[in-house]
């Protein structure tokens, strides 16, 4: 599931997404669950950037992406972002089981 944010704690403009994954995952080479995956946090981050980056260049030459910036102007953003460290913080969930019903739950009591 993945859940998109615009705004960071302190309601500052900060665009980025929450995504939420199985804690394990089925082999179906030995059709076992595998109660628990080890992550490779820096090669999750260049992939993952890889990957919306290809995503964006795609929908822009398909005419899908809107910008108001040029072709070239695009590209070097692209390009500047290929370049940068992302952030992939990888959290272990500390609930057992089932959704939180209420607003401080689901937020932690921030608000």
């Amino acid at each position: 599931m993945i859940v998109p944010h615009t705004f960071a704690r302190r309601l500052t403009f900060m665009p980025h997404l929450h995504i939420l994954v199985s804690a394990g995952g089925f082999d179906k080479a030995k059709t076992i669950w595998i109660a628990k995956l080890n992550f490779n946090n820096p090669l999750l981050m260049q992939r993952w950037r890889l990957a919306v980056i290809t995503y964006l260049r795609t929908a822009y030459t398909a005419g899908l992406l809107r910008t108001n910036k040029t072709a070239s102007q695009l590209e070097i953003l692209l390009d500047m972002q290929e370049e940068r460290w992302w952030s992939t913080d990888i959290r272990i969930s500390n609930r057992k089981m089932g959704f939180s019903n209420t607003l401080e739950d689901t937020y932690d009591g921030r608000l």
